[in-house]
């Protein structure tokens, strides 16, 4: 299944990265979101259209809905651990878990992602790929397509 949130998984698994080491999670998020066409997106909508996005998954995947960590006392321990960790409150807690989620949980056998086209448009938005692939769009761009061509993701 082809995901309608890719750039937004793509950022959970890490191949978005902030310019900014202080914006917050939601910011990011939002940013992340835009790439995916949610455009003028309030840092309010993000977890409503993520989690609206996760129910339409478990829906359509049986393999998704299936999964130990979409139990919702995993969740609430989750979102509990997050916020003594992160010394946070309840919707910054359950982004951490949403993105945990999307991270680590989901592979490539739930869903088929679309490689990063890295360029200037993503570095304007204040993203750019992770550094150890490479600092030019070039690099970035041709060791990204060859691990979604070998990995398959």
């Amino acid at each position: 299944m082809k995901s309608r949130l890719n750039h937004f998984i793509l950022w959970c698994k890490g191949w978005y990265q902030s310019l900014d080491n202080n914006e917050d999670i939601f910011e990011s998020a939002a940013k992340a979101l835009k790439l995916d066409g949610y455009d003028l997106i309030q840092k309010q909508y993000v977890i409503p259209i993520v989690l609206n996005y996760i129910d339409e998954l478990v829906d359509k995947d049986s393999e998704i809905s299936n999964l130990n960590y979409l139990r919702m006392y995993n969740w609430n321990n989750e979102i509990s651990r997050m916020m003594t960790l992160y010394n946070s409150d309840y919707n910054v807690a359950l982004m951490y878990v949403i993105k945990n989620f999307f991270q680590f949980e989901i592979t490539r056998k739930h869903l088929s992602l679309e490689p990063p086209i890295y360029s200037r448009k993503i570095f304007n938005m204040g993203f750019m790929g992770p550094k150890h692939l490479g600092n030019s769009y070039k690099m970035l761009n041709h060791k990204t397509k060859q691990f979604f061509k070998d990995h398959r993701i």
